[in-house]
């Protein structure tokens, strides 16, 4: 965990608007381990994935931007003209 891990933005279970009917889903335990948790299958494991691919493509998406601001507009330029 890091440090203030139990701020409502940080933590699942503290934020405001999760449904009544999700709260017993969620595990007690460390997210690390939840692999060996029984019911870490099927929907929850499709669904971390699908979280892990989001949070992946943001990044590169970030860092293509960051390149994108620094690089010299004629090159864009260029570039985009193909």
């Amino acid at each position: 965990m890091f440090e203030g891990y139990h701020q409502p933005q940080h933590h699942v279970a503290m934020r405001d608007g999760l449904p009544v009917a999700l709260r017993p889903t969620l595990l007690e335990e460390a997210e690390s381990d939840w692999r060996s948790h029984p019911r870490y299958a099927g929907k929850a494991r499709f669904f971390m994935n699908i979280h892990r691919q989001l949070i992946d493509g943001s990044a590169q998406l970030a860092g293509a931007l960051e390149q994108l601001r620094d690089a010299p507009e004629s090159e864009v330029k260029d570039h985009l003209r193909g």
